[in-house]
């Protein structure tokens, strides 16, 4: 297995045991398929200050409606931040996330979901792009796995 580059701090050996099991952390489970960067770090904090309840259900769901993702977006352009990803597929999870550094900051969500024995993979990107990379893996998938070169 050959991995394009290492980087400090990360386990390219950890597997989890599976993506659809029912995590044990309340705070990872509500942040499961949340889109928006800014959306998920509220989120956070409101829950490290025990004040989750205090945000309004929609700030809590997978994907705003559009009339809620655009007063966000009136804030600065970096709350649209994965606001604009794809809706997530049926029992489709996302497994891993890349936030670019741009004025948008522009995210790209690896997603998988099961076909059988094996788990399909994709990214999306909030540009409605969508590419399958790692299709078919054979399940549970190592972190290294996912900078396989081809």
């Amino acid at each position: 297995m050959y991995v394009s580059k290492c980087y400090p701090g990360i386990n390219y050996d950890f597997q989890p045991t599976s993506y659809w099991s029912p995590g044990a952390d309340p705070l990872g489970v509500a942040l499961r398929n949340v889109k928006g960067r800014n959306r998920r770090e509220m989120i956070r904090d409101f829950y490290a200050e025990g004040n989750l309840e205090v945000l309004c259900d929609e700030l809590l769901t997978d994907t705003l409606g559009e009339e809620a993702r655009d007063s966000i977006g009136r804030i600065h352009p970096s709350f649209m931040s994965g606001e604009y990803l794809p809706n997530y597929a049926r029992h489709e999870v996302e497994i891993a996330r890349i936030e670019l550094e741009s004025t948008t900051s522009d995210v790209i969500s690896v997603r998988a979901r099961l076909s059988g024995e094996r788990i399909k993979t994709r990214s999306a990107m909030s540009t409605s792009q969508s590419l399958s990379f790692l299709n078919k893996l054979k399940p549970p998938i190592l972190v290294a796995e996912a900078y396989l070169v081809p």
